[in-house]
């Protein structure tokens, strides 16, 4: 079940379309809540993806630590090519950024 943290703003573009669609059904393989941490809210580098509307970050903390990895491959998989798909220590983060 895809779910918001309290203050996430998001403009729902092609790219976070695809995003939310991809990796919800991800987390829910592995039965667990699929909640947006972060969309243009909150602080990120100048050059992030977030002020574009072509990233979101996901929460992971209801995951067990060696699922990790594995949620990050099924992710990158579901995704393609052109998005990444980054594993940070407190979230998930993950972009349109083709190259």
């Amino acid at each position: 079940m895809l779910q918001f943290k309290i203050g996430v703003q998001l403009t729902v573009t092609k790219a976070i379309h695809k995003i939310l669609q991809g990796v919800e059904g991800v987390y829910r393989g592995f039965q667990v809540p699929c909640v947006v941490t972060s969309g243009s809210d909150g602080v990120h580098s100048p050059q992030s993806k977030h002020y574009t509307h072509e990233a979101l970050d996901f929460r992971i903390r209801d995951l067990k630590p060696h699922d990790r990895d594995t949620l990050v491959q099924a992710c990158q998989k579901v995704l393609g090519q052109g998005f990444d798909v980054v594993l940070e220590q407190s979230h998930l983060h993950v972009e349109w950024d083709p190259k």
